[in-house]
């Protein structure tokens, strides 16, 4: 049923309309009995009359296909519209609590809480707006309230917090059976990964310090996506990431403008059993590196960064 949906917001234009009807025709022509008739009907002598009513039940069906893809053309438009991130309406949360098994005292304080937020949303005051919807998460969680932190996480340039609440509606739309807010939430969570990942490493609003990290692979320290300044020079330190099968993660790491000229960085890539899948040195200030691998398999995987780390910039992308 998802993807079905994400198939209808797709059609969006002439082209994609007459695409999707080239395939149901190419669809009805490996079906022998198309073919056959079409052919078989050159071989008869048509008549004026015959082919007049030929061309009228084509005439009939050309405008019933036509209406029923301008229908979906349509309704597609109208899931575009629906699946835009922005956020869900007080109406979508009361439906919502209305559907949960929670004390009603928690229910109406969440709402208060919801409905508050959207107020400062409308007055452009982000930060008290998030502080809001974590109140109201405080009391019951929900779908609508866990998708407009993701969404204004995003507004902020917050990568890392915009993914988790996405992921955690998305989580709660899948367990409920909510397909629709499933793909919007999928959406949304692509979307801001591949924000953070497009993001110049050196205009990162978000730029973090980098967490000190474990000094052996049973000690890795689990890491996010996002930017990070080193700030301190270690011998090696070792992170773990989770990824899933296909996914791509990429590290690019640009040394700090400081003296010596020949200070260096290092990152290396390792598989769930340590082995070293990639790895990437850059040598002087300023030099820049970029080291990836597309994984195969789920799991946990680990990075190890060494050399000149303090005021080394770091930029960690999944996609």
């Amino acid at each position: 049923m998802n993807e079905l949906i994400k198939a209808l917001i797709n059609i969006k234009d002439p082209f994609t309309l007459l695409a999707f009807l080239s395939v149901v025709v190419l669809l009805a022509l490996r079906i022998k009995a198309v073919p056959e008739m079409f052919f078989g009907l050159l071989k008869d002598k048509l008549t004026k009359e015959r082919f007049a009513h030929l061309l009228h039940r084509v005439m009939v069906y050309g405008l019933i296909v036509f209406v029923m893809l301008t229908g979906l053309a349509v309704l597609a438009q109208v899931l575009a519209y629906k699946a835009k991130a922005q956020p869900a309406s007080d109406a979508e949360m009361k439906a919502e609590l209305q559907n949960l098994k929670a004390d009603e005292s928690a229910k109406q304080k969440a709402l208060e809480q919801y409905e508050k937020s959207l107020v400062l949303i409308g007055e452009n005051k982000f930060d008290e707006a998030v502080e809001s919807l974590k109140a109201s998460i405080a009391q019951v969680q929900t779908l609508s309230a866990e998708y407009t932190l993701a969404y204004l996480y995003e507004r902020q340039n917050k990568s890392e917090e915009a993914k988790q609440h996405a992921d955690k509606a998305l989580e709660l739309a899948q367990t409920r059976g909510d397909s629709f807010s499933a793909v919007k939430a999928d959406e949304l969570s692509k979307r801001v990964a591949e924000k953070g990942a497009a993001l110049p490493l050196n205009l990162s609003p978000d730029k973090r310090s980098l967490p000190r990290g474990g000094d052996t692979f049973e000690q890795a320290v689990r890491i996010s996506p996002g930017a990070y300044l080193g700030q301190e020079d270690w011998p090696v330190k070792y992170f773990s990431v989770a990824l899933k099968a296909n996914q791509t993660i990429a590290v690019t790491f640009i040394l700090a403008d400081v003296q010596p000229d020949m200070s260096d960085a290092k990152v290396r890539f390792y598989d769930r059993d340590t082995s070293i899948l990639a790895e990437e040195r850059t040598y002087g200030r300023k030099s820049k590196k970029v080291v990836g691998y597309k994984v195969a398999t789920d799991g946990i995987y680990f990075l190890g960064f060494e050399g000149r780390v303090r005021g080394t910039d770091y930029l960690i992308s999944v996609q």
